[in-house]
């Protein structure tokens, strides 16, 4: 591990994280007091320690400090810095490792503590430290549980509702954020040296075409013949196999077509305001910006999107202006969470698409809600769609300055005709005769779990 030194030269003590294996509270004997004494803190700091310490010093990760007044002096441009999602994520990363390492310092992580985290997330049921059950146990007994778990549910024929193992996506993020933290962690103190290149699947091994497939005209058939969209003697039995019934408008009835007639992201439909949907030269549109619902994810992806006449069809239009009537300010209020920070598109999936997606027979792994969004893509480019119009669509940056600065937005009547090219999958559903909101007292925040789990992670 050491590099070779000529023999004429004396033999330098100096740690770092390329060159020593042995014990990382080891030091510089030029090192004074002071410096001796900062390295062995930072070598005897857990996971999470070092999370909060690296966070606290590096402006970035701290982010941006708001004004006293919304906008107060702001500059014309400001640096980037972490958000909410992005520093919860970093800390999610520390949080199960320091769980999985048994609170070891992280100074003292060998290549077999993170084999051994590689595959707890391979067999880590989606359902982690959902409850507060398990805040006490380790990673591995969280595990073997969820395999029992789903042993059981296959034993009584019973609908399985979480999967096991972290899809990839998400393990690539856990195992680069601790990469990151690893590597901060070795300029202040020493530390082996590790290798991550084995659990983290580096971009040009990823085919963009093929990581999450687009959905079929069959898929979309399928998943529209559900009760929620076909009618349902009561609320609770929409998710139940079946037909017949009463029809509610809400997120659960409107969030898959709305996605499915305009290549929304899952975000942008589940965080509309009622205010969001407006009207220019007779065209009905959506609008994709920033509000008090939460952020667009690019400067591209502030746009119109044109309500498609099938949408119309359905009811849309109908139910907003029910929603505005009611004094509703969030279009889907029932998945607004209770706490702030959470994104809407989190509890959509959680509460909603995870009850959806064992219903339906033909879907693949890998698909869910932004499925509907690549089958737009798709769909427009066998249509042979100008790319700079699919752009303008989906809220995407393509090509180059030709494409950016000189080029104007798509016409909002030209994206219409556009929307309305996209595959009608949902035809067979009934004209609304009446628009069923859901009961007051559901259209409301999402109650706060209380989870100790989360808590604790800072």
């Amino acid at each position: 591990m050491y590099g070779a030194v000529p023999p004429t030269a004396a033999v330098a003590s100096v740690p770092t994280a390329a060159n020593v294996a042995a014990d990382p509270e080891q030091f510089n004997e030029e090192d004074g007091e002071d410096e001796k004494a900062e390295r062995q803190r930072y070598a005897r700091m857990t996971p999470l320690d070092v999370v909060e310490a690296y966070m606290s010093l590096k402006p970035k990760a701290r982010g941006r400090v708001a004004t006293t007044k919304a906008g107060a002096n702001k500059p014309k441009s400001q640096a980037k810095t972490w958000g909410d999602s992005q520093r919860r994520q970093f800390k999610a990363a520390a949080f199960l490792f320091g769980k999985s390492n048994g609170g070891k310092p992280l100074a003292r992580t060998r290549q077999e503590d993170l084999n051994q985290f590689y595959d707890q997330l391979n067999r880590m049921p989606s359902t982690h430290h959902k409850s507060a059950r398990h805040e006490p146990m380790t990673i591995e007994d969280i595990c073997v549980e969820g395999a029992d778990r789903v042993e059981e549910a296959e034993k009584r024929g019973e609908t399985i509702t979480f999967t096991i193992g972290l899809d990839v996506g998400t393990i690539n993020r856990h195992f680069a954020n601790l990469k990151k933290l690893c590597a901060w962690l070795a300029s202040k103190t020493t530390m082996r040296t590790l290798d991550f290149s084995d659990y983290i699947l580096m971009e040009e091994e990823r085919d963009e075409r093929t990581e999450r497939d687009p959905y079929t005209i069959q898929q979309g058939q399928e998943l529209f013949a559900l009760r929620m969209w076909t009618g349902s003697p009561t609320l609770d039995g929409r998710f139940a196999k079946g037909c017949g019934g009463r029809i509610w408008r809400d997120a659960v009835y409107w969030i898959m077509p709305i996605v499915w007639y305009s290549g929304m992201r899952r975000e942008e439909a589940c965080k509309l305001l009622v205010e969001d949907i407006g009207e220019e030269d007779g065209v009905p549109y959506f609008g994709i910006r920033n509000t008090r619902a939460g952020r667009v994810k690019t400067a591209k992806s502030t746009r119109k999107v044109p309500i498609c006449a099938e949408l119309r069809r359905l009811g849309l239009l109908d139910y907003v202006a029910a929603m505005r009537a009611a004094g509703e300010e969030y279009l889907f209020p029932e998945i607004v969470p209770g706490k702030g920070g959470r994104p809407l598109r989190d509890v959509f999936f959680n509460t909603i698409w995870l009850k959806i997606k064992p219903l339906r027979a033909l879907i693949k792994p890998g698909q869910a809600v932004h499925s509907g969004r690549h089958m737009v893509s798709t769909e427009l480019k066998a249509l042979q769609t100008f790319e700079e119009t699919r752009a303008d669509l989906l809220g995407q940056q393509i090509g180059g300055e030709n494409a950016v600065r000189y080029a104007g937005a798509t016409r909002l009547q030209i994206l219409a005709d556009v929307v309305d090219r996209l595959p009608i999958v949902t035809s067979h559903l009934p004209l609304p005769e009446t628009i069923n909101l859901l009961p007051k007292h559901l259209r409301c925040a999402r109650p706060t779990r209380q989870s100790a789990g989360r808590r604790s992670r800072g």
